[in-house]
């Protein structure tokens, strides 16, 4: 079937191919959600030491940071199909080593952690791909609203997952949660069964040193991806501060319980979502650049005032409007990656995307959690945000992501 044809007037679900990798992708995103809510029930019931609990949060960032990029490369060279079947063939190995574990009694701190590396590891490798790869399913007009769904998908799962997992390891244990988990990436592995070699591009023909210096070549000449690049790393290293932080402030410095951290963070969750449907009429409105900028000025003012609102009452309009703001900006970079780049290099343009995306919330993360034990939470969040309004009014200036027209490929 054609897809141009196929879905022509309408939305992105309209194609085929694209809906059946959004569905796959949404059941991934569950298992993997899930899975990281029982593997922290499972690794604080192990082990009560708070530097053993946060080696999980490093096995999550590490091979996002070490593998994504080279991943790209490599899905580049010899196909996006490649890629995303063997590394599924991993998770789900992984997966099944999970649930044997657990039901033999044999998971244990070392175990845990090594499998839980494993499986954010094939998930780094996966990234760029499959990006990538869905992203060549749709015409370009429809990539930004493609890019759209990906993040229902994604923050559907982020919100409602950990609550299922919660309700079924507190009745069941985690076999059931990891069963579920290794099951979500059969539909991945199975749909790239047939797909393995047959979207080998131009990048096929280079060396990974050539792809690499190409690479480098696109963020040199390109300046749509450059700014991107930029915008992204001002927006984000900031940005990031209420996501790290909620946490510990609302537990620690309100003192308020687990079940109304929940709530908080499923605040958040919740505008996340209500962006992804709104987002596709938005961007037919204004223009992406500005888009950003109210991100960015938005973001800044929620976490200026997070500090002086004391319950989560008071805290879940905001936190809503932090998260619709904060999934709007990750939604824009996405898809003017995946519109602006040819798709032979996409691969590894998302896979660049992602080291610094996640580099930089890391980085964020340590600086936001050391300025809030020196100046106190007040001080700390006023001064970020004060520092990210700046650093917003500068990106929309200085770097303005103003789409050139290019040509998008869709694979038939």
């Amino acid at each position: 079937m054609d897809h141009n044809s196929a879905g022509q007037g309408r939305g992105p679900l309209a194609y085929r191919g694209y809906r059946a990798l959004w569905l796959i992708g949404l059941g991934r995103n569950f298992g993997t959600w899930m899975h990281n809510m029982a593997a922290a029930a499972a690794l604080a019931t192990l082990s009560p030491s708070p530097l053993v609990n946060s080696l999980l949060y490093a096995t999550t960032m590490v091979p996002i940071f070490f593998f994504s990029f080279p991943a790209g490369l490599f899905a580049d060279r010899f196909g996006r199909g490649f890629i995303l079947f063997w590394s599924s063939a991993v998770s789900i190995l992984a997966a099944a080593g999970f649930l044997a574990l657990d039901l033999t009694g044999g998971l244990t701190v070392g175990w845990l952690l090594g499998l839980t590396f494993a499986i954010n590891t094939s998930w780094a490798v996966t990234y760029p791909a499959w990006n990538a790869e869905v992203s060549a399913a749709l015409p370009r007009e429809l990539v930004k609203d493609g890019a759209s769904l990906n993040s229902l998908s994604y923050n559907l799962a982020r919100t409602m997952g950990p609550a299922i997992a919660g309700f079924v390891y507190s009745g069941f244990g985690g076999a059931p949660v990891y069963l579920l988990n290794a099951l979500s990436f059969v539909g991945l592995l199975a749909y790239f069964f047939g797909h393995r070699s047959t979207d080998r591009s131009a990048g096929a023909t280079l060396t990974v040193p050539d792809a690499f210096r190409q690479t480098i070549a696109l963020v040199r000449e390109s300046v749509l991806f450059r700014a991107v690049l930029i915008r992204g790393f001002l927006y984000f290293f900031v940005g990031q501060t209420i996501w790290s932080m909620l946490p510990v402030y609302v537990m620690r410095e309100r003192g308020l319980s687990e079940s109304q951290m929940g709530f908080a963070s499923a605040s958040a969750g919740v505008g996340a979502i209500a962006m992804a449907l709104l987002y596709p009429r938005l961007r037919r409105r204004y223009e992406d650049n500005w888009i950003l900028l109210g991100a960015g000025v938005i973001t800044a003012a929620c976490t200026a005032v997070l500090p002086a609102l004391t319950t989560v009452p008071q805290m879940a309009v905001p936190l809503a409007v932090y998260g619709a703001v904060y999934a709007v900006a990750v939604t824009i970079n996405n898809g003017l990656i995946q519109v602006h780049v040819p798709i032979d290099m996409r691969a590894r343009a998302v896979g660049l995307y992602v080291v610094v995306l996640y580099g930089v919330q890391s980085a964020g993360s340590v600086v936001a959690g050391w300025l809030a034990g020196l100046w106190g939470y007040g001080w700390a969040f006023g001064g970020l945000g004060a520092a990210l309004l700046c650093c917003s009014v500068l990106g929309v200036l200085r770097w303005p992501v103003t789409e050139p027209q290019v040509t998008h490929q869709v694979r038939s």
